[in-house]
């Protein structure tokens, strides 16, 4: 009876470190990292840097982005890939772009852990996902969360602008927020 609640405990051990191992980096770099740790991991050209943040720019999904690195205390805490490009002519490029990246994160990662479509009421372009974005009448968002952090992804028009990013968060980034939230 003893063996048999060892192996059990053992296999217990195994799988809880498995399940707990996938933790989350952006772009293979460890939330924590310095900032000449990222440089030196980051293969894009450098185009502006601060000490506080870094910015490069890349292409993701056959589509040019901004990428923000953030620091805090030379620690990199969060990370925002921001969709650099306008579609005025076809604005389904915005809606298939998102459905493009949100499938490669969903193959890296899984199913969101949430998900929203939010129209406004009495939207004009129901049958038309790009327009409704471009115009306002939708927004969309999914989210992962992690041991470590977090990605959320969210398309949508903020003061007349489609909006794209992707923002990785590490916990303590989180949990600052959750903190100073607490004390308004």
């Amino acid at each position: 009876m003893r063996k048999v609640l060892v192996i059990l405990l053992v296999g217990l051990v195994v799988f809880a470190g498995v399940a707990s191992a996938e933790e989350l980096k952006f772009r293979g770099v460890e939330f924590g990292s310095t900032i000449d740790q990222v440089k030196q991991a980051e293969d894009t050209s450098l185009i502006d840097s601060s000490s506080d943040a870094l910015v490069y720019k890349d292409t993701l999904a056959s589509k040019e982005f901004i990428i923000l690195y953030e620091f805090q205390n030379d620690s990199f805490e969060s990370a925002m890939y921001y969709f650099a490009q306008d579609y005025v002519s076809n604005p389904n490029t915005y809606t298939d772009t998102y459905y493009n990246i949100k499938s490669i994160l969903k193959d890296k990662y899984g199913a969101p852990d949430t998900t929203s479509e939010t129209w406004i009421s009495n939207p004009t372009f129901t049958d038309d996902m790009g327009w409704a974005v471009k115009t306002g009448e939708v927004g969309l968002a999914d989210g992962w969360e992690f041991d470590n952090g977090s990605i959320k992804m969210t398309l949508g028009n903020i003061s007349g602008e489609v909006l794209f990013g992707i923002i990785y968060e590490s916990d303590s980034v989180k949990d600052e927020s959750t903190s100073t939230e607490s004390k308004l």
